[in-house]
């Protein structure tokens, strides 16, 4: 894809014709099939969008079509027979496939009229050779911070507006433009496959906002591959406070954590775990609530109890001594002359607390040294008064600045789990202090579930 039509992808204007085109029902024996050329363009949101011309229906066929299109059921999710996979070849003959599209059907005399809105596309062909290293570029819309420490020159200006590392295996350069940022990601020795996409992620958590290219091109073991993905709607700008802001000026700390970032989240055999998709998923979960101080607490309060649970806890959290006597008080319940239904929920409450809790996870991480017993007391209480419905109190300065403060102390145990899931040993931003000031992350990590780190 050249120049122009990046350019036209960014600005909303681009199109692309397409021959041969298919669209298939899908998961079922006689799937509906349509064919045609079609035209692949951006709407005033800069959406893809499908539009297939297709041979025209006879009168009872369309009728047919048009009241049996889908298969809907109120409070049930759309069967896969909804949806339709779509290939199509372009002016130079690559050949272009979607997957799972929700049509829309307008039928007339010269013609069937298809539309369709369109997440992402993508082609793939043989590059003819096979290349040392497997490259992915991608490009985003947008300005992103990050330390920027390499500069770029023109004969009319001169701007420092490039981050650029490499580690082992990778290496990686991004360019902040007027109005895109250009991710050029490097495998030295293998494909990008998953690489690529936890670099995204190291990227997302550094910017404080997620990073969701509209282009990627990938080129690896003898084949290219393009994929085109729909812009995020207009005025989604949500952001966090990254946890590694103005730090040392050569970015060294950066880079690091995007190292241990690529590593962390991928542990070697024998370990079987894998916590990008943990991480990942708990990070956008608390992007998406960051702005919004009624729901963001219970969300992050939530997030960091899943991260715990899922990545830390294991039998070092189990307390034997403390097992052994509630089995003594299960024998003392199951003797007494109490009521069935009160001794079936004692018995039940006495079964669940042998297992360990995320409070006590937490605090086994706290008397390792690597969070504080100020940040387990803020997440105790922030996650207990959302839990329960509790709405921030704003009735005073000091009280929004407290519940403000609360939030900020769970951020920062948050990325200091994140820290000790991925081995990340360096400087930080300590949002628990005053100021945020610059501070030092860690020695040897406690014990991951299943982890060989």
């Amino acid at each position: 894809m050249d120049k122009k039509e990046r350019d036209a992808l960014f600005a909303g204007t681009f199109e692309m014709p397409l021959a041969d085109c298919e669209l298939r029902q899908q998961d079922i024996e006689k799937p509906r099939v349509y064919t045609g050329p079609a035209i692949l363009t951006q709407g005033p949101d800069k959406a893809l969008h499908l539009r297939l011309f297709a041979a025209p229906s006879g009168e009872i066929q369309a009728m047919q079509e048009f009241f049996g299109a889908l298969d809907v059921t109120p409070g049930k999710l759309h069967p896969d027979s909804n949806y339709y996979d779509f290939t199509g070849v372009d002016q130079h003959g690559v050949a272009w496939k979607a997957e799972r599209l929700s049509i829309d059907c307008s039928y007339g005399v010269n013609s069937t009229y298809v539309r369709a809105r369109v997440r992402a596309i993508e082609a793939c062909e043989e590059y003819g050779k096979t290349l040392p290293s497997s490259t992915a570029h991608a490009f985003v819309p947008g300005t992103f911070k990050l330390p920027w420490h390499k500069v770029t020159k023109t004969d009319s200006s001169m701007k420092t507006d490039i981050f650029e590392g490499d580690c082992e295996r990778y290496a990686w350069k991004l360019h902040q433009r007027e109005d895109q940022l250009e991710i050029s990601f490097t495998v030295k020795d293998g494909p990008v496959g998953d690489d690529f996409w936890r670099f995204l992620g190291a990227i997302s958590v550094l910017c404080g906002s997620a990073i969701d290219p509209v282009l990627v091109m990938i080129g690896e073991a003898g084949k290219r591959i393009r994929r085109l993905k729909t812009q995020r709607r207009p005025g989604w700008n949500a952001s966090l406070a990254r946890p590694l802001s103005d730090l040392a000026p050569d970015a060294a700390h950066s880079h690091y954590f995007i190292a241990r970032y690529l590593r962390g989240t991928k542990h070697s055999h024998p370990a079987e775990l894998d916590s990008f998709d943990t991480l990942h998923t708990a990070w956008h979960r608390t992007l998406r609530t960051a702005s919004d101080l009624d729901i963001g607490p219970l969300v992050i309060g939530v997030n960091i109890e899943a991260v715990v649970m899922d990545l830390f806890a294991s039998e070092v959290d189990i307390d034997a001594e403390f097992i052994d006597a509630i089995e003594k008080s299960k024998d003392i319940v199951q003797q007494s002359g109490m009521a069935a239904r009160a001794k079936q929920r004692v018995l039940s409450s006495l079964g669940g607390a042998v297992k360990p809790g995320p409070k006590q996870v937490l605090t086994r991480i706290q008397e390792q040294g690597f969070i504080t017993a100020d940040e387990v007391k803020a997440w105790t209480s922030l996650r207990n008064h959302a839990a329960h419905g509790g709405n921030v109190d704003d009735s005073t300065y000091e009280a929004l600045q407290g519940a403000v403060d609360k939030y900020y102390r769970c951020l920062g145990l948050f990325y200091r789990v994140l820290f000790v899931v991925i081995g990340y040993r360096g400087q930080h931003r300590d949002f628990g202090a005053p100021g945020w000031p610059i501070a030092w992350f860690g020695s040897e990590p406690p014990a991951i579930k299943s982890s060989a780190a």
